[in-house]
């Protein structure tokens, strides 16, 4: 099986997303020890858990002390905790 390909072409801008996890959910707006919390059944919390880490999970970067060091690669951390009738989500890092 062969793929047809049409031509290909250099120096195409790719678009920015349309909608992303932090337009929706705002957590770039968070600061370290800030708690949001969403009212929900388990099914809207698991999306909530899931959209907060996968906001941490595309802001990893490479921490490295004075010297050059590695000393972690989370730049955003995310807590998340199941509580009476919904979740709460802290800003760890």
């Amino acid at each position: 099986m062969t793929t047809e390909w049409t031509e290909i072409e250099k120096n195409v801008p790719i678009p920015e997303m349309k909608v992303s996890v932090a337009s929706k959910y705002r957590f770039g707006e968070m600061e370290i020890g800030d708690s949001v919390f969403f009212k929900g059944d388990k099914t809207t919390c698991k999306k909530h858990n899931q959209a907060a880490h996968a906001f941490g999970s595309m802001r990893r970067k490479k921490i490295t002390d004075q010297n050059g060091n590695l000393t972690g690669g989370w730049m955003w951390q995310f807590i998340t905790r199941q509580m009476d009738g919904g979740i709460r989500i802290w800003r760890k890092s």
